[in-house]
This record gives C-alpha cells, sequence and structure tokens, in this order.
C-alpha cells in the first residue's frame, strides 16, 4: 500500500526500496489512487489485454512474413531449377555437336580435345 501511494504522489520517483518503478507500476498505483481496489483490477485488465493484444499482433506479422519468406523462397527454387534445366539443355546440345564433329573430324587432336570437351560435359551432368 505505502509503495503505490509513494509511486503515485512521487511522479519523478524512478527507485523504491532498491528496484526500478516500472511504467505499469506507475500506472497500476495512479489507478489505486483514482479509485482504489477496483480501478486497480480495471486497469490491470486493460494492461493484460493490451499486452495480449500486442503479442497476437507481432506473431500475425511474423507469421506474415514467414509466409512471404516462403513464397519467396519457392519462386527462387523454381527460377533456379529452370536455370539449370536451360544450362543442361545447352550442355545436352552442345555435347551432340561436340559428337558430331568428332565423327566428322579426322584430325586426331581435335578428336581429342573434342572428347575431352565431351566427357567434362558428361561429368557435368
Amino acid at each position: 500500500m505505502y509503495k503505490k501511494n509513494m509511486i503515485s504522489k512521487c511522479k519523478v520517483l524512478t527507485y523504491l526500496d532498491d528496484r526500478p518503478i516500472m511504467e505499469c507500476e506507475r500506472i497500476i498505483a495512479d489507478a489505486f489512487a483514482r479509485g482504489g481496489k477496483e480501478e486497480e483490477d480495471r486497469v490491470k485488465q486493460k494492461t493484460k489485454e493490451d499486452r495480449e493484444n500486442k503479442v497476437k499482433k507481432n506473431r500475425a506479422f511474423t507469421d506474415k512474413l514467414i509466409e512471404k519468406g516462403k513464397i519467396q523462397r519457392k519462386v527462387t527454387l523454381k527460377r533456379m531449377l529452370a536455370d539449370r534445366k536451360t544450362e543442361k539443355d545447352e550442355m545436352m546440345k552442345s555435347k551432340g555437336e561436340y559428337e558430331e564433329e568428332i565423327k566428322t573430324t579426322r584430325d586426331n587432336d581435335t578428336k581429342l580435345r573434342l572428347l575431352s570437351k565431351v566427357r567434362f560435359i558428361e561429368d557435368e551432368l
């Protein structure tokens, strides 16, 4: 009781009994000074509801961010897979061209160079 009275009467008080005075304590003490136990209980309930609403709002915001991140990851993954497929298609096309060139080329050095390119492509695939 004395703590509530001290807090409500001394607005500049920041510490009492070696402990800091929190804003919610000050609000509750002021409510007690205005309307007694009933007003204090009403303010406590309102403060609790406000805190719960804030937590719910923050959680909803966090859930939206998580969902947005999941959607972005899916889009990025699809784009990466499409790029990889394009790369594979290009490599397969190049491999086919090298193999055709190997068949038509008579120079052994050129054949070896082309064969090494084909093997490199096969390793990458």
